[in-house]
């Protein structure tokens, strides 16, 4: 489901990270024709990623690591891919899988830094900058999934507001045909002059009509507060 998650941010992210790595690559350095088909290859997937997330940004985040590990050269901005490549696999992957890109990720640095004479304090840095991209990408997916689980529950809701008030609608529309009857058989009843009503019958339908609009008044007072209940809610 997480996999699926669009967002014009997530163009943003991927169009920048391209370009920075087509301009330090070409116009910045001379790459050597293997790091110049690495880098045009990660730039392909980061755009693929949009589409086919998981699988796309696992291959560039290989060629990234591919790269740093190869090439003096790449490794001087490969941080940049790298990420950029595990921020948009948190956002669009569980964060399951989030955590173990920063386990692996954190372990590359520190076999890296050792076989390189890092220090202790560059790999921890490493890790912290890694676990931040991570939180922060799976917090702004959170808040996203959050979002549209209230858009849709505003939209079951509103869903409901409509079925229960049409239905309170029919309910009226059907007591007032019933009152409007109820009058005409009185007046009929009156003016044909064939048995006119007694007083105990006129008595009677007057009760009756005056439980049918008060009836009728709850039922519109029902339709009002659910109106108003769905203006505040929105």
């Amino acid at each position: 489901m997480t996999a699926r998650i669009a967002h014009p941010g997530v163009l943003a992210v991927i169009a920048v990270t391209s370009a920075v790595l087509l301009w330090d690559t070409f116009a910045l350095n001379t790459a050597p024709l293997l790091l110049a088909a690495l880098v045009i290859a990660q730039v392909l997937l980061l755009a693929a990623s949009y589409r086919w997330p998981v699988p796309a940004l696992a291959a560039c985040c290989v060629l990234a690591l591919v790269g740093d590990a190869v090439f003096p050269v790449y490794s001087a901005y490969s941080l940049y891919a790298i990420m950029a490549v595990l921020g948009l696999w948190a956002y669009r992957t569980c964060d399951a899988a989030a955590a173990g890109a920063v386990v692996a990720l954190s372990a590359y640095q520190c076999g890296w830094l050792a076989l390189t004479g890092g220090s202790m304090a560059q790999s921890l840095l490493f890790a912290a900058m890694f676990i931040l991209d991570a939180l922060l990408s799976c917090a702004l997916r959170h808040v996203f999934v959050r979002l549209r689980q209230l858009r849709e529950h505003m939209r079951q809701m509103r869903a409901q507001v409509r079925r229960s008030a049409h239905g309170m609608h029919d309910a009226v529309a059907g007591r007032l045909t019933e009152v409007d009857l109820q009058l005409q058989r009185r007046e009929l009843q009156v003016t044909s002059g064939d048995r006119p009503p007694s007083p105990d019958e006129i008595i009677e339908l007057d009760r009756h009509v005056r439980a049918q609009l008060d009836g009728i008044a709850t039922d519109v007072a029902g339709i009002v507060d659910l109106l108003l209940e769905q203006m505040t809610d929105e």
